[in-house]
């Protein structure tokens, strides 16, 4: 029993506080890794910059395909232009359809004579039923 009991208290005192430094102190090199591994990522977070750069001279070639652009929306003034030209065309339909809206003036009047002549007819249904009396 005596035996037991020193085995014990020698346990704690010298044998498991040096595994345990140990372990601790392996824990302390594996918590200063991912300081290491922070360092790794803040070379990575470097790197990122100069793919921004990358993609800014991108952009700039954007502005370039816009100026670009620019030109080609320059080219639809002189397509609006030519719109223009055809929309003189549709004033010539224009005034074409109002010389063929001034002839139904004349079929208008064409009715009016025809309109007369019924008044003529109703003279004769006039002159028929005055024959009765």
């Amino acid at each position: 029993m005596v035996y037991l009991t020193s085995m014990v208290l020698a346990d704690d005192t010298s044998g498991p506080s040096h595994p345990n430094r140990l372990v601790d102190y392996t824990l302390d090199r594996f918590n200063k890794t991912p300081e290491l591994v922070d360092t790794e990522l803040d070379r990575f977070n470097k790197s990122p910059a100069i793919i921004d750069i990358e993609l800014e001279r991108m952009n700039n070639t954007t502005k370039l395909i816009d100026t670009e652009l620019d030109r080609f929306n320059k080219s639809p003034a002189i397509i609006d232009i030519e719109l223009e030209r055809m929309n003189n065309t549709t004033k010539l339909i224009d005034t074409e359809l109002d010389r063929f809206n001034k002839s139904p003036a004349i079929i208008d009047i064409e009715l009016e004579r025809m309109n007369n002549t019924t008044k003529l007819i109703d003279t004769e249904l006039d002159r028929f039923n005055k024959t009765p009396y």
